[in-house]
């Protein structure tokens, strides 16, 4: 009878063990993903695929064993680390679940208030990061107030109803549109039409002299529209133009250029078609367009490509 309490006392001892074992393993776990996180978290953030494999493959062994001994032990402590390595590899979502669990548990935040500490601070900056995110992707989904667009085309004047009498340019196009209403925008335009040098003069829109008689056709369209710019992956884009050129006269040559071509100012509509296709982001966009319509007693063709800058 007298060796009763030395038994109870190993009895004691051996129902102990496994607790003793489970929080050792515990521990031992903890510490193993403190060195993996060290070790290898900041190279799988860096983007560069090699290297975030590499730390991807030395950090989802010791992810899982948290996890599984998490599951064996319900060590509250562990959810931290769980969280930690969630973090690293990108689950930001997991990561917060696990964190928070953590700091609801008034014992294993009690016990390790460092922990407690630098979770809260993992919070926050999860929360920070994720709000500028959405920020970011809400303002990258708002139509932009402006959009400028700055290319090069062709453009072909042909006199409606004649057989001959075309007009070639290379041009310049300027636009410049301002958002009004949902998919309605504003355009204001220019195109800057340049063509080929003439030895003399055979009733085109608009031409100058350079050296002594050689002169070369230049036409100058300007005008409003509105468009339609529908927010999609890409964005299509069709409207009608309001367009007006000058068309000076030559009666120094006698040649009455402004009495063929409609007056002073040559003045028509025309329709385009075009689409905006983001190049990485939707503030910088590659823009081909296709303009068809009339410019008083001209038929006009225009095709053109461009790049667009839409701010903010």
């Amino acid at each position: 009878m007298r060796s009763f309490p030395w038994v109870l006392v190993a009895a004691s001892a051996l129902l102990l063990l496994p607790v003793r074992a489970a929080a050792g393993e515990a521990e031992d776990v903890a510490v193993a993903t403190h060195e993996i996180r060290q070790k290898y978290c900041a190279e799988a953030a860096t983007g560069k695929n090699t290297e975030v494999a590499i730390a991807l493959q030395e950090i989802m062994p010791v992810f899982v064993r948290v996890s599984e001994v998490y599951d064996r032990t319900g060590e509250d402590f562990l959810l931290y680390w769980r969280g930690v390595l969630q973090e690293c590899i990108g689950q930001e979502e997991l990561a917060k679940q696990d964190l928070d669990s953590f700091l609801s548990s008034e014992k294993a935040a009690g016990d390790f208030p460092d922990l407690a500490r630098d979770a809260r601070k993992r919070l926050r900056r999860m929360d920070s990061t994720a709000k500028r995110k959405v920020a970011s992707a809400q303002r990258e989904r708002k139509p932009s107030l402006f959009v400028l667009g700055i290319g090069f085309g062709v453009q072909e004047l042909r006199q409606i109803g004649a057989d001959v009498d075309e007009h070639g340019y290379a041009m310049l196009p300027v636009d410049l549109s301002l958002r009004l209403v949902g998919p309605l925008r504003l355009v204001a335009y220019t195109r800057i039409g340049i063509g080929d040098r003439y030895s003399q003069i055979d009733a085109a829109p608009h031409r100058f002299e350079e050296d002594g008689e050689d002169l070369r056709s230049i036409l100058a369209i300007f005008g409003l529209g509105i468009e339609v710019r529908i927010e999609t992956a890409v964005l299509p884009r069709f409207g009608a133009l309001l367009q007006l050129a000058p068309n000076p006269e030559h009666d120094e040559l006698g040649l009455g250029v402004e009495e063929a071509y409609g007056g002073v100012f040559l003045v028509g509509a025309a329709g385009f078609v075009g689409v905006d296709i983001p190049l990485g982001t939707r503030r910088l966009l590659l823009r081909p367009q296709i303009e068809v319509g009339v410019l008083s007693n001209l038929f006009s063709f225009r095709l053109s490509g461009a790049f667009a800058i839409a701010f903010p």
